[in-house]
Order: C-alpha cells, then structure tokens, then sequence
C-alpha cells in the first residue's frame, strides 16, 4: 500500500490517491483477496490532558469497521505535551507509554484480533 500526496506544511501529508498494490515493474498485484488497513499518527492525546480519548475513538471507530491492520505513527508519549513540558505527570514516559498506550491495545488486539503495527 501506498499514498501519493503533499506535505505542504511540513505538518501532515494531504493523500490524493491510495494504492492498494503496486509493483516496481507495473505488473498489476493477480491476488483478489484485500485488506483493509488503518492508519492514524500520534500524538494521541488531547491538549489538555493525558487521557489518550483520542486513541480510544480510534479503537471504538476500528471496531465499527473492522480493519485487518492498524499501523499506528507515534510520538506515543509526546515530550512537548504541557503536562509532560512542566512536569505535572507522577509516572515517567515508559510506564505512561506502557500504561496509557500498550495495554489498551493489548486489551484491544486480545478482544478484536487486530493485527498492530507500531512504528
């Protein structure tokens, strides 16, 4: 799968088209079996807090449709965060990252069976 698109502002890409498959020597993919893939960018918090809300809206929305992947682009823990910027959190980054973020989506793989990339 690939995206061909922009990043005009050095901020996130804007896709004009998805590729489902492609091949180095323009040989259309024969396999007729698809997948359906989510793909979400971090950071998954909201401004005024560390409740990851964001994050858990994406799972409830993967439950909804049902992908067979979820490809998740951190920061996870993002160190410009004000609460972590002035130090208003009591867990380090690990345990808020294995806390806040991986077992949720344990929990959330356990229970859906979504396959979870982490990049």
């Amino acid at each position: 799968m690939a995206i061909i698109g922009t990043n005009p502002s050095g901020f996130c890409i804007v896709a004009k088209e998805i590729l489902s498959s492609f091949a180095p020597d323009d040989k259309q993919n024969t396999d007729t079996e698809s997948m359906n893939m989510v793909v979400a960018c971090g950071p998954f918090t909201a401004a005024e807090n560390l409740y990851y809300e964001p994050l858990q809206e994406l799972m409830e929305y993967c439950i909804r449709t049902k992908p067979d992947s979820l490809l998740l682009i951190g920061p996870f823990v993002d160190a410009e965060h004000p609460q972590i910027k002035q130090g208003m959190t009591e867990v380090g980054y690990d345990d808020l990252f294995h806390d806040s973020i991986l077992a949720k989506l344990a929990d959330f793989h356990d229970r859906q069976g979504v396959k979870i990339i982490l990049m």
